[in-house]
């Protein structure tokens, strides 16, 4: 949160400079509804899924972190929709890593979608839609 409220902060006192006019935060607020803009935080977890997408799909050709990633291959049909395996860690170090990390968002923001069958644009819309619709919240 202290992430968002600094960006707030920057963003009213720069819109005060340059407009020349007192903004205020309910005006900052609808300002960033009506153009769609992503908080700090938000962007941080667009940027990493669609880091993840990449590394799936050969945009970013690493085997090293390809070889990272942890599918979850059910050996029976389940409900369970999640895309990535979260091995369990032997400390709060290993569990913070970058792609464990990611793979949770993953799995939290995108249960509905198949990374396989979709492409980049349709991923990235997706992703925008779940973080600025509100159906999903980051803690």
């Amino acid at each position: 949160h202290r992430v968002d409220r600094r960006q707030r902060q920057m963003c009213i006192r720069d819109s005060n400079y340059i407009l020349g006019i007192a903004v205020e935060l309910r005006v900052y607020n609808y300002l960033q509804n009506i153009l769609g803009l992503l908080s700090l935080r938000n962007r941080r977890v667009l940027l990493d899924l669609l880091f993840l997408f990449k590394i799936i799909h050969a945009h970013v050709d690493s085997s090293e972190l390809l070889s990272l990633i942890n599918f979850r291959v059910p050996s029976r049909r389940t409900r369970q929709r999640t895309t990535f395996s979260i091995v369990n860690s032997r400390s709060n170090y290993s569990s913070s890593s970058a792609m464990i990390r990611i793979q949770s968002l993953a799995n939290e923001v995108c249960p509905d979608i198949d990374v396989h069958e979709v492409s980049l644009e349709v991923f990235r819309r997706y992703v925008i839609g779940q973080l600025v619709g509100g159906q999903w919240n980051a803690v």
